[in-house]
């Protein structure tokens, strides 16, 4: 099976209460591409250097228009949790 990242737009916490789904991307360089279309829509901007790992999952810090993204690793036709 393969993996895609689930993107979120998060609280500056990442909480996942907060957690509100922007896209779906098949590599981090596709993750930060769709990041950049929605926080061009918000007026600002977030770049690979806003970017961290966590584990198998990404996240921004610094984002300036108000919360962050996060990046899930999730399996191809997986029930995710």
């Amino acid at each position: 099976m393969g993996n895609i990242f689930i993107i979120y737009k998060t609280d500056e916490k990442h909480s996942v209460e907060s957690r509100v789904l922007v896209g779906v991307g098949d590599n981090i360089d596709q993750c930060l591409n769709i990041s950049q279309l929605f926080a061009y829509e918000e007026k600002s901007t977030i770049t690979i250097d806003d970017i961290i790992s966590v584990g198998e999952d990404y996240k921004s810090v610094g984002y300036y228009s108000g919360g962050e993204f996060y990046y899930k690793l999730v399996e191809i036709n997986t029930l995710i949790n």
